[in-house]
């Protein structure tokens, strides 16, 4: 994702906007961010390539998606909704862990082409979405910038009616686009392919982007933290050959779980094992969880 002309000094500028809007047509949506390898640790672990790869999830409602405009940068942001990261080894799941409520806002750049999982420090307040806290490239994100075409329409908004309304359309591609891949479908989904940046501290051009080393961002395993990546190959003669590719995918689901509906699962769970571990103590191996040990 390259938001190439929102930096430090235009954020602030939309600091002010709070996302209540709505789309008009809402739906339950899930959207993906899948790179191929990134310097993750995750709980202590480390997952830095090795045949592992990472997927971003974020599970929401499109009804929540905002769109706004500052200094000529038009972009779709929504930020509700419960999001996740896998570490994949060889395309198999390896862990799966939640972030805490409200750090990651999934993005569109609608001026500059781009899209990304970013990360608020702290988390989005009670007033909403500070537009000046968001770190957009961070933790993961994909562009084309600088390389021509995108192979998509980047006024895509995020939301499943936009994706219908464009299903079939064709559009100028890039080289590390997949043959045959058409970004929007008539069942509202899409799927997007681009060049891979993670960078904390963006300020406005991604040859000077000045990344510093990213935030831990809070889950239930523990901290994760991702290294700056940043494909800069083919962005310029100096950067010669291709870059690392991700995809970014939406699609309608049946039903979106509110955070707190989570949090109470994973309390449900941990209170039922814990009571099977107190009968198991008493003789009762096999009741309630089956557990290790």
């Amino acid at each position: 994702m390259n938001l190439s002309n929102i930096g430090p000094r235009t954020l602030p500028v939309l600091a002010p906007l709070v996302v209540n809007a709505g789309a008009v047509h809402a739906a339950a949506v899930e959207y993906t961010l899948t790179v191929p390898y990134a310097d993750v640790v995750l709980g202590g672990t480390n997952y830095a390539y090795n045949g592992h790869s990472t997927r971003f999830i974020f599970d929401g409602d499109d009804a929540n998606v905002v769109n706004a405009n500052g200094l000529g940068v038009a972009f779709s942001a929504i930020f509700q909704g419960t999001a996740s990261v896998q570490i994949l080894n060889h395309g198999s799941v390896v862990t799966t862990a939640v972030f805490a409520p409200n750090q990651i806002v999934v993005t569109a750049d609608r001026s500059n082409g781009g899209l990304g999982f970013g990360f608020v420090p702290g988390g989005v307040g009670a007033t909403g979405l500070d537009i000046g806290q968001l770190q957009p490239l961070f933790p993961m994100s994909i562009s084309n910038y600088g390389r021509g075409a995108f192979g998509y329409d980047t006024q895509y908004d995020l939301t499943l009616a936009f994706a219908t309304a464009h299903a079939g359309q064709t559009y100028s591609a890039p080289s590390i686009w997949p043959s045959g891949v058409l970004p929007f479908a008539s069942d509202g989904s899409a799927d997007v392919f681009g060049a891979v940046y993670s960078c904390n501290g963006f300020s406005s051009f991604l040859l000077a982007a000045g990344c510093v080393l990213g935030s831990p961002i809070h889950t239930n395993l523990g901290d994760l933290t991702i290294n700056t990546l940043m494909s800069l190959q083919g962005l310029e003669p100096s950067h010669p050959g291709v870059p690392m590719v991700g995809e970014f995918t939406a699609r309608a689901v049946s039903s979106v779980p509110e955070p707190s509906g989570w949090m109470l699962f994973v309390a449900g769970g941990l209170a039922v094992c814990a009571l099977a571990r107190r009968q198991r103590s008493r003789g009762h191996p096999e009741s309630v969880c089956r557990l290790r040990g």
